[in-house]
């Protein structure tokens, strides 16, 4: 009774039991706009006033992950202010969320949460399966537990490091000078299906559209 209880635990908590597909943002270059390749990724190009890139951040990429887009702006002339909140997102025609950077800061704490709950209830699992007498399973549960507090705690701060790192901040862009950063949006909904997402960067007041397609890659 106690092994199965153990097993019905650990089924519960184990990750990625979920099919998952792989996925393609293929962005198209609409009319003004020119489609070229940076670091192997399809990229167009919108300039104006000013330049706004845009490009897929990896290709492909899994269904359980949310894409991400790396989106650059340069002006020769005007200095602006810019950041997520000049960036629109919307799938089908339908507005979708675009994270913020405190907003993926405060994720990857909310999951570093999660993970240290569910490695307390292995342990917990473990204690009892182990029965009364087993002192040395008591034991090897607290060096397990221990272990997946210090993977969790590394693979957080990893993560807070990499979006202080790449994510578009809050930033005064100044003349002549380039800045851009990835930027994530929420997961498409129905993912094997085929989806248009609209991207909308406005630059001082000057807005430049994007077309991306979204497509499962087939096995």
């Amino acid at each position: 009774m106690k092994k199965l209880l153990f097993a019905i635990v650990l089924c519960v908590l184990m990750i990625g039991c979920v099919t998952t597909s792989m996925l393609r943002l293929d962005p198209q270059a609409l009319t003004g706009q020119k489609k070229e390749s940076q670091e192997g990724i399809s990229t167009v190009v919108s300039e104006k006033n000013a330049v706004v890139t845009v490009r897929p951040s990896a290709e492909p990429y899994s269904s359980e992950d949310r894409p991400k887009l790396m989106i650059s702006v340069y002006s020769p002339e005007a200095s602006f202010t810019f950041s997520t909140k000049n960036i629109q997102a919307f799938v089908d025609g339908n507005p979708h969320r675009v994270f913020t950077y405190d907003e993926l800061v405060a994720d990857v704490k909310e999951q570093e949460k999660i993970a240290k709950d569910k490695a307390e209830k292995v342990k917990e699992a473990q204690y009892m399966s182990g029965g009364s007498g087993g002192g040395m399973g008591t034991n090897s549960a607290n060096k397990q537990y221990t272990s997946s507090l210090i993977k969790i705690e590394k693979d957080a701060a990893n993560a807070l490091k990499d979006l202080n790192a790449t994510a578009l901040r809050d930033i005064r862009v100044l003349p002549g000078k380039q800045y851009g950063g990835y930027v994530t949006i929420e997961k498409i909904p129905n993912p094997s299906q085929s989806h248009e997402i609209k991207v909308v960067v406005t630059v001082n007041n000057e807005t430049h559209e994007f077309l991306i397609h979204q497509v499962e890659v087939k096995k």
